[in-house]
């Protein structure tokens, strides 16, 4: 069997037993796809941000709470034509699917997700909460050019995780309660 058909066999197996097949025939799915099947046994391919990675994430999800997947799922379908955001939901569904496996072993209670007040609510097994804003920071990286320079400090930067703070404190009000806040930051570069 040749590579290629390994692949389409596993991916096929994978979209069978998905929660939400419309989902598959995204843009930014069949972006990923397409990415994974071009870049699989090369110097160039991500495993943690592959095509079938999100899809077992939002399983993982849809099987500790259908409602949570479903809302991702929603997003994703709404924010297709936009790939940095659908890569920042991407980076929400790592952590949220990270967290859920510890339900089960009793570690956690429960997860809840609001995303006008924090994107994930997590409740120890002391009932102790502590909420998350997850965002994912995606500089500008040039091709071709051999080192870049990513300045994640400033304020105005595309890359500036204090602008991206500040807008969630100031524009969004979020982080703002008197509450047990943390923030997950991923740098991320699809280049």
């Amino acid at each position: 069997m040749s590579n290629k058909t390994s692949i389409k066999n596993e991916l096929d197996l994978l979209e069978e037993a998905f929660f939400d097949p419309k989902l598959l025939n995204t843009k930014y799915l069949t972006l990923l796809r397409k990415g994974y099947e071009k870049t699989y046994g090369t110097p160039f391919f991500n495993h943690y941000r592959s095509y079938p990675r999100l899809i077992k994430i939002l399983q993982k999800i849809f099987h500790h709470d259908e409602n949570h997947a479903k809302s991702y799922a929603k997003r994703l379908r709404a924010q297709q034509k936009d790939f940095n955001n659908c890569e920042a939901i991407f980076c929400e569904a790592i952590v949220h699917s990270y967290y859920a496996s510890l339900v089960p072993e009793g570690i956690l209670r429960n997860l809840d997700i609001r995303h006008d007040d924090y994107d994930l609510c997590i409740e120890r097994a002391d009932k102790s909460k502590f909420y998350l804003e997850i965002f994912c920071v995606m500089p500008n990286l040039k091709s071709g050019e051999g080192i870049n320079n990513v300045k994640s400090h400033l304020q105005t930067s595309v890359s500036s995780i204090r602008g991206k703070l500040l807008n969630k404190i100031k524009k969004q009000k979020q982080l703002t309660k008197a509450r047990e806040n943390w923030v997950v930051i991923e740098l991320n570069s699809p280049s």
